[in-house]
């Protein structure tokens, strides 16, 4: 496990095979692993994973990059180095690789049914355009009660059903599994029938027309808000496939995105067809109205990536009638830091799906734009590794993935407004201001832990009074009991008040002492290298 590691882009690579699963958690603005030392870092990681040179990445291995980080993140003795947020992050995501490797955890599909109800909305930007969406609420909902809603953007639909199953199955998980309201938005079903072809071919139309794609969510964030049950102030939007795309497109619109939403994800999210569409859209000189975007090639081929009138050549996208609030001009799009609302943005990844080209286009975007972003990538995972029924289906990824994305939910949906307006994440349960999204909440029940009272994991950012170390001498205590607990972590995740699981379980590792032992060794002796 390597904590802000210093990267080259010019090393000699792998002496040998590398056969131990690694976990590389970096600083998004750290100087020693810029987008080349990562790009050869994955090249290192694939090749020197088999025996003959192919690309083989059968030993895990994962990447994480955390926005606006620098250098030395988790030492708390660097001043103007340390974050607790990235600190916590990283330590979170480092243990629960750990609970893996160390046996105490195993990845299994447990797919829920479908519980889901039908919703007829409009799109009322795009002359009140049909469209057919799914909701699931959580059991045991109370009158008047009111709970954070997750919007998901689907991967595919069919004229016979709207969004697919898998899209209503991953809302009743919303629903059955954290307390939130799972909602299926809807985007192009009718469309389906207007233009008599093959859903890919709908697919590239939006793909080529953003605009028409931004309004469809948007018309999805506008109805969640008149729902029942609903808190209008505490909205995600999450997307497989070609919903991941979809909400990088919105998450990119800078001021576009509601400040209602307080994370977006992006499941295996063709990022190329992303990348394309921003290629372009780098950082303008601001000029006086505070613009800070020009316009890039579309994803799908066409001229620009805000133009309405980009549609591959099918008129009847050319002679819709469009409000003037979608006119695509470039001038509109201003960059995220220039707003006070700068929602959470989540982007899990497959090594084999998404090339690492468009993944520095679309990072180095996010970065000029001031985003705030976490970028994951999996090894051995290839396009569509959540989804179920899919031969690239990945247990792990998919389990990790969730995992990450219910952790940050927790933290938005528990955050409170600071003295200067924008949003302080807190722990519900205690009020401190958080450092790792790992304890239980009544208002947003998504954060399961285990039950230790022998060694429990909060944040690395405390001194520890049990295990000193005083250089050049470490003294490491380490406990070990005579039976490890094995957590069989399914994909489909249990209730709060269960073991923790894969998906949406934000959960509290280390439940034995031998563990946190084995941790604290690990960070110590990096701290010391460094």
């Amino acid at each position: 496990i390597a904590v802000h590691p210093s990267l080259s882009d010019d090393g000699h690579g792998p002496m040998g095979k590398i056969d131990i699963p690694s976990l590389f958690l970096t600083g998004g603005a750290d100087f020693l692993t810029g987008p080349q030392a990562m790009a050869k870092l994955e090249e290192d990681m694939m090749m020197g994973s088999s025996d003959d040179g192919d690309v083989d990445s059968s030993t895990p291995w994962e990447t994480v990059r955390y926005a606006k980080i620098g250098h030395a993140f988790s030492n708390w003795l660097s001043e103007g180095s340390y974050d607790e947020r990235a600190d916590a992050r990283s330590w979170h995501s480092m243990t629960t690789f750990l609970e893996k490797e160390f046996g105490l955890i195993e990845y299994e599909t447990d797919v829920p049914d479908e519980q889901v109800e039908v919703v007829n909305y409009t799109d009322g930007m795009d002359g009140n355009h049909p469209l057919t969406g799914y909701v699931s609420l959580p059991e045991g909902m109370t009158e008047g009660e009111l709970l954070p809603v997750v919007i998901i953007l689907p991967h595919d639909m069919s004229i016979y059903g709207g969004p697919g199953q898998y899209e209503q199955q991953r809302a009743t998980q919303v629903a059955r599994d954290t307390g939130y309201i799972g909602f299926v938005a809807d985007i192009y079903t009718h469309d389906l029938f207007d233009f008599d072809c093959e859903a890919s071919e709908v697919e590239e139309l939006y793909h080529s027309n953003i605009t028409k794609y931004l309004s469809r969510i948007h018309a999805a964030v506008d109805h969640v808000k008149t729902m029942e049950g609903v808190d209008g102030d505490k909205i995600a939007v999450i997307g497989f496939g070609f919903g991941g795309s979809g909400a990088l497109y919105y998450a990119l619109s800078g001021e576009e995105v509601d400040g209602s939403v307080k994370a977006i994800a992006s499941f295996h999210g063709e990022l190329a067809h992303v990348a394309n569409a921003t290629a372009d859209m780098t950082a303008a000189a601001a000029p006086s109205d505070g613009s800070a975007w020009d316009s890039g090639t579309t994803g799908g081929g066409g001229d620009s990536a805000w133009d309405s009138e980009t549609t591959d050549g099918d008129s009847a996208w050319v002679t819709e009638d469009v409000s003037p609030t979608w006119n695509n001009d470039p001038t509109t799009r201003r960059r995220m830091s220039d707003s006070t609302h700068q929602p959470q943005i989540i982007i899990q990844s497959g090594a084999d799906g998404d090339a690492m080209e468009d993944v520095i286009k679309l990072e180095q975007t996010l970065i000029d734009m001031g985003a705030n972003y976490e970028l994951t990538r999996f090894s051995d995972t290839k396009d569509n590794f959540t989804i179920w029924s899919d031969g690239n289906y990945n247990p792990r990824a998919s389990a990790r993935s969730f995992d990450q994305l219910g952790t940050v939910l927790n933290e938005v949906f528990t955050a409170t407004a600071s003295d200067d307006g924008t949003n302080s994440p807190e722990v519900a349960s205690t009020g401190a201001p958080i450092a790792a999204p790992i304890t239980k909440s009544t208002e947003s029940p998504i954060a399961s832990t285990v039950e230790s009272t022998e060694s429990p994991v909060v944040a690395p950012i405390t001194k520890s009074t049990e295990s000193p170390v005083a250089a050049p001498l470490i003294l490491i205590e380490l406990r070990f009991p005579t039976t490890a607990p094995t957590d069989v972590r399914t994909e489909s995740p249990r209730t709060p008040t269960d073991q923790p699981s894969s998906d949406f379980s934000a959960s509290s590792f280390v439940a034995t002492s031998s563990a946190a032992g084995l941790v604290f060794a690990t960070l110590t002796m990096g701290l010391l290298l460094l």
